[in-house]
């Protein structure tokens, strides 16, 4: 049976899951690379978070849990642990070690401090912008 349409407040939850600025942080922090396959999408929109532990299984929503993942390796790890998706690349004669290096690195590292906003234009001495 066809799955029921999804309402709007269904689509701007699975959307809004996490704050806009901490998305950001995580991007910079992998350095807007796939940890999985360490491709720079492009476009950039093609980039994903990846829950490491799926939230299926009990996986936080927050840094330490989430890495830089593209569309085409979130959609192979889909809710594998890392453990199992290690297997899995192993089974595909894929680097397991050095991918499942690349993703501890990753959530061992601090994210970045949050860039700062563009300075206010200076005043001209009329007090004018």
């Amino acid at each position: 049976m066809p799955r029921a349409p999804r309402t709007a407040d269904e689509i701007k939850a699975s959307i809004e899951w996490i704050d806009p600025a901490d998305r950001e942080a995580i991007y910079r922090r992998d350095h807007y690379c796939c940890v999985y396959c360490g491709s720079a999408p492009a476009p950039p929109n093609k980039l994903t978070l990846d829950h490491v532990h799926p939230r299926k299984l009990g996986g936080a929503d927050n840094a330490t849990n989430l890495v830089t993942c593209c569309l085409v390796c979130n959609s192979d790890k889909r809710n594998m642990t890392l453990r199992t998706y290690k297997m899995h690349l192993e089974d595909w004669g894929k680097p397991a070690e050095i991918i499942v290096a690349r993703v501890l690195a990753a959530l061992a590292t601090a994210l970045p401090a949050p860039q700062a906003d563009p300075p206010e234009p200076l005043a001209d001495s009329d007090g004018e912008k």
